[in-house]
């Protein structure tokens, strides 16, 4: 659970970041980029240092690029654990032109250049990653838990980084355009309505994220016991958050679209939107459905525990 709180955290203070810092997507990027140019960099220095320095380049080249082929061999060679092989030509393509920028093509012999050389290898490694978790039911079984507990944080970050970073993005644009100018009438009642307008769908992501979150306390129970009493209070907790929060979701975005329709005349900015929560009602129902399985399970354990 602490580990879940700094992932909210850090979500958090990202989708900030994501508001205000206008290249924060290209920073992060580059980052994927650095080990690759920096990798570059060493061995091409190595190289023109002279013929020691050439020949420490191209064993350091090749023992890297050989690294997945060794990860292949201790692996259990199975169908997915092929991509390894293929990873090697890739990583072996991608050093060669980091080391030889020169014979890349002129548009693409800068920082960009370096991402588009870069990306395929952690697109691959990614493919495989995820292969190996889901083709081995063995893998998948062991590690189901702690697939679903990553998965269901990621969700949880990626709505808190759309309503702190996208959407609080957007509303600082909005007034940026709207405060300050001269339409004819003030721009007041506009940016009030932004505001209304950004807490609705903030409080949509603050509270789908809370219920994700939630769900891993759910994993940890079911995890550490599936028949006992915390799965069903986790589960029932779950089912009511999702209640509460469809109905909050609802409401806000109502009352959002009456108060633009009220104040319709004065305002520079109008967007209508009809909330229709289907991820969130479908939640709800597993939920609801998961604790009556649950309840049921505990309820035939109890009763061979009796039995017994």
């Amino acid at each position: 659970m602490k580990r879940a709180r700094f992932w909210l955290l850090a979500s958090a203070v990202l989708a900030l970041v994501q508001a205000f810092v206008p290249d924060w997507r290209t920073g992060i990027l580059g980052a994927m980029a650095l080990p690759f140019t920096a990798l570059g960099w060493v061995m091409r220095t190595l190289s023109l240092s002279g013929g020691v320095g050439n020949v420490l380049a191209w064993t350091l080249y090749g023992l890297l690029c050989l690294l997945p082929v060794l990860f292949w061999l201790r692996s259990q060679r199975r169908r997915e654990d092929g991509m390894l092989l293929l990873l090697s030509g890739i990583l072996a393509l991608v050093l060669y032109y980091m080391i030889n920028p020169n014979l890349r093509h002129s548009y693409w012999q800068n920082d960009v250049g370096d991402l588009v050389y870069a990306l395929p290898f952690w697109s691959i490694l990614v493919a495989w990653g995820v292969l190996k978790l889901i083709v081995n039911e063995e893998v998948l079984e062991r590690n189901i838990y702690r697939a679903l507990r990553i998965f269901l944080l990621l969700c949880a970050a990626g709505c808190l980084m759309d309503c702190l970073g996208g959407e609080l993005k957007n509303l600082l644009w909005q007034v940026k355009r709207y405060a300050g100018m001269d339409y004819g009438f003030s721009s007041g009642p506009t940016l009030l309505i932004l505001l209304i307008r950004y807490l609705a769908r903030l409080a949509e992501g603050v509270l789908t994220a809370l219920v994700l979150y939630r769900g891993t306390a759910l994993l940890d129970a079911l995890e550490a016991d599936p028949f006992s009493e915390a799965c069903v209070e986790a589960a029932g907790e779950i089912s009511r958050r999702c209640r509460e929060a469809l109905a909050i979701i609802t409401l806000s975005s109502a009352f959002v679209n009456l108060a633009q329709l009220l104040m319709h005349g004065m305002l520079l900015d109008i967007q209508m939107e009809l909330a229709l929560p289907v991820m969130g009602m479908a939640v709800c129902f597993a939920m609801l459905a998961v604790t009556k399985l649950l309840v049921r399970g505990k309820a035939l354990q109890d009763d061979n525990d009796l039995f017994v």
